[in-house]
């Protein structure tokens, strides 16, 4: 495995989530845009590109509606060490999409690429994980993610 040198990297706590919030929580519409295979040693990640099709009003007053947000799902290989824990997890992701969407399955295969077009709806949920660190006292991970899909 190729190493890569990232100066500070070993000093760094992580990015402080601030005031930035994309996305308010609650129920949106979603039209997936395009789907890419992301592979990877330890497994592959799909990504989901999608379009805000409606949602509730944001904080701002604005309405989400025609925003793009990338969705991530990791499958991990089955010899990943992990895998009988967690392996689960992703596939469960997208069984619940493909289930929302009525797209047909075959055993384990199924085609990623007729997700495209698909229109579903999902909850974001919004999920803040809050340590203490140097900078500023309180460092806060913010984690904008969409689960429920239907």
């Amino acid at each position: 495995m190729a190493m890569t040198k990232i100066p500070g990297l070993g000093k760094s706590e992580g990015m402080q989530g601030g005031n930035f919030k994309p996305y308010t929580e609650g129920e949106y519409g979603l039209e997936i845009t395009e789907v890419k295979l992301l592979p990877k040693d330890s497994g592959t990640t799909i990504q989901f590109n999608t379009t805000i099709l409606e949602g509730p009003e944001q904080e701002d007053g604005k309405s989400p509606d025609g925003k793009k947000k990338v969705h991530f799902v990791f499958l991990m290989n089955d010899e990943h060490p992990k895998y009988e824990e967690y392996g689960h997890i992703g596939v469960d992701e997208i069984e619940s999409m493909r289930i929302a969407c009525g797209i047909d399955k075959k055993g384990d295969s199924i085609d990623l690429q007729s997700f495209v077009g698909e229109k579903l709806r999902c909850t974001m949920r919004v999920k803040e994980e809050k340590k203490e660190g140097p900078r500023k006292g309180q460092l806060v991970n913010t984690i904008y993610d969409w689960k429920s899909w239907k």
